[in-house]
């Protein structure tokens, strides 16, 4: 299977790091690092989890792949569906009331995952529509008020 990487610098890393999941992991953060005067332990600030895209979004994500986004679901979930996150704080600073977390989410894409059809199996790298393993890796400044 071929690996395709995206860094922080990649539009779709970019969108990715704002989705829903990724926004509700930056807010449980923001929780423990202000609670901790953004002096939180590092082993406190870390974690993983896997985002399961619904299988009966087929039409919405082809819609969303089409038009970046405009009608259908948004671009990352409609390109990536299912996914794992990891994450980790790698920096706080109590004088400008900010932490950046470091991400980096996994996703294979496939015929099989595409489409949610019985039966469709992934096709093997050489071959048009092979499948790939995406990696996305990125990083997101917090400041708070």
């Amino acid at each position: 299977m071929n690996n395709l990487p995206f860094d922080d610098g990649s539009p779709l890393t970019q969108q990715l790091m704002l989705d829903g999941p990724h926004q509700e992991v930056l807010k449980g953060l923001a929780l423990k690092v202000i609670a901790a005067g953004f002096d939180a332990p590092v082993d406190e600030l870390g974690g993983n989890r896997d985002h399961v895209d619904a299988k009966s979004n087929f039409g919405k994500d082809i819609l969303g792949m089409l038009t970046d986004g405009g009608a259908g679901n948004e671009t990352p979930t409609a390109f990536l569906g299912s996914y794992n996150m990891e994450y980790q704080v790698i920096a706080q600073s109590k004088e400008s009331r900010s932490f950046t977390v470091a991400f980096a989410s996994y996703n294979k894409a496939g015929m099989g995952s595409l489409t949610h059809i019985p039966g469709v199996n992934d096709i093997p790298s050489g071959h048009a529509f092979a499948s790939i393993a995406q990696e996305f890796y990125g990083t997101v400044t917090v400041r708070v008020r």
